[in-house]
């Protein structure tokens, strides 16, 4: 079982791979070895650090919520036994893992997305329900549901990081995933369907694309089946 995350280290103006894992010879799952290793870009080589990754710590870090950001690379992780939920962010300068608080709503509601993001130079967390679209239902169109998605910020002037919810996006019609944020303020958004749309944050400007023509195959094949 393994985590990665790419940053920059501004210190020493180097690219570097972190890799985290737990590995174990024995089945069933006996012996368990544990490390952490960095791979440096400049040097072309990895090298073990010593140092405890959150596996030690009983948190599972969430395989598709991460972001870079900062000098840090972020997870959102968890603990499966009631230990609640933290950001797990690596420096990649000091090459230690820290801690950070999740908002309050993240610990409130455990059925929801919690995908993490930059907005702004600022870590961000977006929050919205985990059901979608079924791509898979027929006709497709009768199938897009509505959700909102709410987007918080960290706040790092306080001594004590805090968060404060900066937007409240919806409902939207048959957007069921966040992409993430452009540098001009837009929101992607992305649905089961293979639409994209982008919502900016500051403008009611709405636009829309296609990435992939998934919709309308899966309507070919309805008609082909009916």
């Amino acid at each position: 079982m393994s985590n990665l995350g790419f940053g920059f280290d501004p210190y020493t103006n180097d690219y570097k791979l972190v890799r985290f894992n737990m590995t174990s010879a024995d089945i069933p799952i006996g012996n368990i070895d544990e490390k952490v290793e960095i791979y440096d870009l400049s040097i072309d080589s990895w090298r073990e650090v010593d140092v405890e990754s959150p596996i030690e710590s009983g948190f599972h870090c969430w395989y598709d919520s991460y972001a870079s950001w900062n000098g840090y690379f972020c997870w959102y992780a968890y603990h499966p036994r009631g230990g609640g939920s933290v950001i797990t962010a690596f420096s990649m300068s000091d090459e230690v893992f820290e801690q950070l608080p999740v908002p309050e709503v993240c610990l409130l509601d455990h059925h929801n997305e919690n995908d993490l993001f930059v907005l702004n130079n600022s870590l961000a967390m977006v929050f919205y329900p985990k059901w979608w679209s079924n791509p898979f239902d027929f006709p497709p169109e009768e199938f897009m549901l509505e959700k909102s998605f709410e987007i918080w910020v960290m706040n790092e002037e306080d001594v004590e990081v805090s968060w404060t919810k900066k937007f409240t996006i919806g409902p939207l019609h048959g957007l069921d995933w966040a992409l993430g944020f452009r540098q001009n303020g837009e929101f992607l958004l992305e649905s089961g369907y293979g639409q994209m749309m982008s919502y900016n944050l500051y403008t009611p400007e709405r636009k829309e694309y296609q990435v992939h023509d998934q919709l309308q195959e899966f309507v070919l094949l309805w008609q082909i089946l009916s």
